[in-house]
């Protein structure tokens, strides 16, 4: 069995299995041959570099992608040199433990393949001094005299998954130009996951940090027979992991947000020169969220806490504001000139639904480093609401924050702006149409913002189709023997779809993305290239 399990290894490699494809313009089908490193087209505006590290000691360990500078030759023939796999040895060995044994022989693949990113692996980003060597037309524009910065992307994953499962999703998205996190979550969600020794430095080379790292085994659920299946088990098992990711992703941003200066404006140190690079160039007031599955329940969870959050925060300045303000001295004497002072009394009741933040139109990371900024956009697939709670779910996502603009010369023409992110839920075909756990993620999304919130499911998909499982295997065995992908689904293209809706949905302008102005999902139905993704009512 041993030895039919290593031949059918050897014979997928030998195939170009797994056939990950980052480049979100072309599909790959049997009869196209896996080009691991081919450079993006037009349509995909930069090339895909990628990083496993743990940024911090505390913090846990990510895969980050990231528009990659394209000069550094001298890195690039290094990596063609070398062997850099597509997942580590001892993610396979968990995930092959989660599935109980399952695979063990074959999956041993995936630490055999190389990394869709080889080729920019681990070089540095791309930056505007490079963006202007490359567009010597554009000297006088006056847009190259500004750093450029990209938007930041945490990417949760499912149960049993972990920072390598969503490779070819989180490098398409990173190749129109963001800054992608793929967190592997230690709550005991992951099928591998490990925890850095608080010993653990980074000053000590990298074999001694690994051999101090402990592994966090993957949590079974409860086994109490006297217990069936039911929704109440369900939380009781998932809500404090829930609590945890939703901490992870919180801790990730904040490192993200003060690693680069402290409040005195001075460098701090690092993980390493890299990570400090990647950071330097990410836009952290642009936050978009994207989970799979257990990672889409944990997205809207964080999104509805921050935003709850900041609105109790900033309504409470608000009020401070307020009342500080109330009176305001317009003399040092009154026109009896006994030395009385006169007031007046300035009363502007702010509106009951939203929060006013009267400084600036941008959120200040320095200022509030506890809680991250409002989600431009947050992407669900397959979001398993099931293990959120009635409250939770009830609530959505329905408040918003009103950002004033004081940029605008006329002080008396301040226009505050209500600010919602775009939810976009995809499903999967198999769970809108037969999985009754929908349900709760549409009682969600009924609970948000209508004019904010893309419902859609992928036609002939299944649950793993936007992971990366849907190209480790040929066509047939993935669709007929392990469900890997739909009947008649295609490979790469429900996870490119997807990619397309989150680029058409979050490059808008900033008027829509903050007004909620955009049109009506009913208005925008088709609006997908290959007409993969299906509008699908929430209410």
């Amino acid at each position: 069995m041993r030895l039919l399990s290593s031949v059918t290894k050897k014979a997928l490699l030998a195939f170009g299995y797994p056939r990950l494809n980052i480049d979100p313009t072309t599909i790959d089908n049997d009869n196209l041959s896996n080009n691991n490193n081919s450079k993006n087209t037009a349509s995909s505006l930069y090339n895909v570099g990628a990083t496993k590290i743990r940024m911090s000691t505390d913090l846990p360990a990510c895969q980050l992608f990231y528009p990659a500078d394209d000069d550094l030759k001298k890195k690039k023939n290094e990596n063609s040199q070398k062997f850099i796999p597509y997942f580590r040895k001892e993610a396979v060995t968990g995930m092959i433990d989660y599935l109980n044994g399952f695979g063990d022989g074959v999956l041993q693949m995936l630490e055999e393949k190389s990394h869709p990113c080889q080729q920019y692996y681990d070089c540095n980003p791309i930056t505007m001094t490079t963006m202007n060597r490359n567009n010597e037309n554009n000297d006088n524009d006056e847009s190259n005299n500004t750093i450029n910065k990209f938007p930041l992307l945490l990417f949760s994953h499912g149960l049993g998954g972990n920072m390598e499962l969503y490779t070819e999703l989180c490098a398409m998205i990173a190749s129109y130009g963001y800054i992608v996190v793929a967190i592997e979550h230690e709550d005991g969600s992951a099928s591998y996951a490990a925890s850095s020794a608080s010993s653990a430095s980074f000053d000590d080379d990298e074999k001694k940090v690994k051999e101090q790292e402990k592994q966090i085994p993957y949590q079974q659920p409860f086994s109490n027979a006297k217990v069936p299946y039911s929704r109440q088990k369900v939380l009781d098992m998932r809500t404090p992991m829930l609590e945890q990711r939703v901490n992870e992703l919180q801790q990730i941003y904040n490192y993200m947000a003060t690693t680069t200066t402290n409040e005195n404006d001075v460098p701090v140190p690092s993980s390493s020169e890299l990570v400090q690079k990647i950071i330097s160039i990410t836009n952290l007031d642009e936050l978009h969220l994207v989970g799979h599955s257990f990672g889409g329940a944990t997205q809207l969870l964080a999104a509805q806490q921050w935003m709850t959050s900041k609105a109790v925060k900033e309504r409470t300045e608000t009020e401070r504001i307020k009342s500080s303000s109330a009176t305001t001295i317009i003399g040092t004497a009154d026109s009896s000139g006994d030395g009385g002072i006169a007031t007046a009394v300035v009363a502007a009741p702010a509106p009951a639904t939203t929060t006013t933040i009267v400084t600036t139109n941008t959120i200040s990371n320095t200022a509030t480093t506890k809680i991250p900024p409002i989600p431009k956009s947050i992407m669900v697939l397959d979001a398993w609401c099931y293990a959120l709670s009635d409250e939770i779910l009830n609530n959505g996502i329905s408040i918003s924050i009103s950002v004033v603009d004081d940029d605008d010369d006329d002080d008396d023409e301040q226009q505050a702006q209500q600010q919602y992110p775009k939810i976009i839920s995809i499903l999967s075909q198999d769970w809108a149409l037969t999985n009754q756990e929908r349900k709760q993620t549409l009682q969600f999304l009924k609970n948000c913002n209508n004019n904010n919130v893309s419902s859609y499911y992928a036609k002939d998909s299944v649950h793993q189709s936007f992971s990366d499982t849907e190209c480790w295997l040929p066509t047939y065995i993935a669709r007929k023997t392990f469900g890997m992908r739909g009947m008649k689904e295609d490979r790469h293209i429900t996870i490119r779809s997807c990619v397309q809706e989150f680029i058409k949905q979050t490059q808008t302008s900033t008027q829509e993305q903050t007004t909620g102005t955009q049109q009506n999902n009913d208005d925008n139905n088709n609006n997908n290239d290959n007409n993969i993704l299906i509008p699908f009512p929430y209410k």
